[in-house]
């Protein structure tokens, strides 16, 4: 499979999955990507979890010149399901399940920072270019999963 950043990645999953994409305003503010039966969706691309069996989710944004935090994703997404794209396959996770096990196992689970290239908060501006993450073993979250397709 070509590799395809996060954006293009959701364009193909919502095509290839007949969804309807949501608005730039849910997107930024909610973390909704797309729509499909009455239940909305936010579609994380992880590359790197075929490699090291873990996904990253997202709970804080940071700026490192200035030092400023906010919640990211974790916190503050509104999505009804995740749909986790790792090479060809989408895994799909009920949202409120995903958040309760991070909640019930945050003690024990491995954070990490990772740096994107860019995040811009069009809300006011500031440049979030950080992100704090709970690592996750697939193995360990897996019984909740309630979808598993392939993607081309």
């Amino acid at each position: 499979m070509k590799y395809l950043n996060g954006l293009q990645m959701e364009e193909q999953i919502i095509k290839q999955f007949d969804m309807s994409a949501s608005t730039k305003a849910q997107n930024i503010n909610d973390d909704i990507d797309a729509f499909q039966d009455g239940q909305s969706i936010s579609i994380k691309t992880q590359h790197t979890a075929a490699r090291t069996g873990n996904l990253a989710f997202e709970f804080m944004n940071m700026n490192d010149k200035t030092g400023d935090t906010r919640d990211s994703w974790l916190s503050t997404g509104k999505a009804d399901l995740y749909w986790f794209i790792i090479e060809n396959e989408a895994f799909v996770f009920e949202a409120s399940d995903i958040k309760r096990f991070i909640n019930k196992n945050k003690k024990r689970l491995r954070t990490t920072s990772l740096t994107s290239k860019s995040c811009i908060d069009s809300n006011n501006g500031r440049y979030w270019n950080q992100a704090k993450c709970y690592l996750v073993d697939i193995k360990s979250i897996m019984h909740l999963c309630i979808a598993e397709w392939l993607v081309s």
